[in-house]
Order: structure tokens, then sequence, then C-alpha cells
């Protein structure tokens, strides 16, 4: 989150807390705390395990996939193209992972302030019996719609990670020229990113041999232009 969001988030937190939370046990004012990152020493120890466990070696295959030219960052047609493959990949892996990390049984420590002898699953759904307590407030779901209506009333253009026009031509070439798309995994993405790239290629020659189609409308030229808005400060 960028500072601002941040911010944002912490005033709807407060002011909820403050509308839901029950005050004589809460201060709305203090659901929230900015802390330097070294004194969130759990947060600062999961993000090491996910660095060491998954980052470090799909950021190896990227630096790779760049040196040795699978794909070039600064070409509009390819920025989509990665888009489109690898965010669908990376999340559905990062979904796995943080599965597997809460549901796995942690060791008995005594001297740990948490839970322990149980995933972070098990305790967060029964914390009584771990000798712990709820402190989630329940807020009424019509609050939250408000808020989102009124602040980010584009909330799905905001969670859309790839334009849903290129999504359509992507599902169009491929039914139209029969491509063999295959299932996405670490071992296809580049293959299929450049049966794609090929394909948008003669897509795009087709529409400019004819005379009567209009050539800002190919889609590399709308990757042009919207790369463009991207990366405009």
């Amino acid at each position: 989150l960028r500072a601002t969001d941040l911010d944002h988030h912490t005033g709807h937190q407060s002011n909820l807390m403050r509308q839901f939370g029950n005050l004589d046990e809460l201060d709305p004012d203090q659901s929230h705390q900015y802390t330097k990152s070294v004194h969130n020493q759990k947060i600062e120890c999961f993000w090491s395990q996910l660095m060491r466990h998954y980052n470090v070696e799909l950021i190896n295959q990227l630096y790779e996939a760049d040196e040795s030219g699978k794909y070039d960052p600064q070409d509009p047609v390819d920025y989509l193209l990665f888009v489109y493959l690898w965010v669908p990949l990376l999340q559905d892996s990062l979904d796995k992972w943080i599965h597997n990390y809460n549901s796995y049984k942690r060791r008995i420590d005594k001297k740990s302030m948490l839970p322990s002898g149980c995933s972070a699953n098990v305790c967060y759904k029964n914390p009584e019996d771990y000798d712990a307590e709820d402190g989630l407030v329940p807020v009424e779901l019509s609050a939250v719609l408000e808020l989102e209506n009124e602040f980010y009333p584009d909330a799905e253009d905001l969670l859309r990670t790839c334009p849903e026009w290129f999504r359509e031509m992507m599902d169009l070439l491929i039914t139209k020229m029969e491509l063999d798309f295959p299932k996405i995994d670490t071992q296809n993405d580049w293959s299929t990113l450049s049966l794609l790239r090929t394909s948008i290629n003669l897509y795009d020659s087709a529409w400019i041999e004819d005379p009567t189609n209009d050539p800002s409308e190919t889609i590399a030229a709308h990757a042009n232009l919207l790369y463009d808005l991207v990366s405009t400060p």
C-alpha cells in the first residue's frame, strides 16, 4: 500500500471501531499503530520466509527470462502478455503458499505469547481453546458497502491487473486461430507468451493489409497507448 492508501484504511478502521466497537474496552484511536519495521518482528519473519521459500526462485526466473530475451519488459505487447499470463499464475501460487503456511501445525512454544501447538487457521477459528480471545469487531456489511461506494466506486477496476479489452482479444485469438493454449505453469509460460506474441503479430499484419482498416486499432497500437499512459510519471 502507498502511504496515502494506508492512511485511508487507518481512518476507515478507526471510524468503524468507533461506530461498532465497545468504547469502554477499546480506544478507536489506538486501533492502528505505526511502528518501524524492525519493531514488527512477526511480519519481518514472515517476509523473510516468503522471500526464501518463494520469491528468490521467482525473481531468478524473471531475471533469466529478461537476460535470455524471452520477453522484453519495455515492449508494450510483451508487457501486457506478461501481466495476462503471469499475474494469475503468481496469485494462484501465492494463495497455495499462504494456505500451506496457515495450515501447518506449529511446535508447542511455552515461551511464546502467541498460541502454539496448532495451525494459524485452527487458533484463529477457535481462540478460546488456546487461552486467547476473539478480538475482531463485528461490522455491519451495509457500513462497509457504503464506504466502498463512496471512496472506491471503481473497486473492480482497481483490482483488475489486465485490461479487459486485452483479455477479450486474447480469448478471441485463441479461439479463432485454434491455438493450443495450455494450463499455464512455470514450465510453459514463456513458450505460451511467445505463441501469443506471434499470433498478435499475425493478426495485426492481416489487419493492416486491409486498407479499409484503421492502423491505430491494431493490438500493438492499443498496447503502445496504454503503455505510454502507465509509464508516464
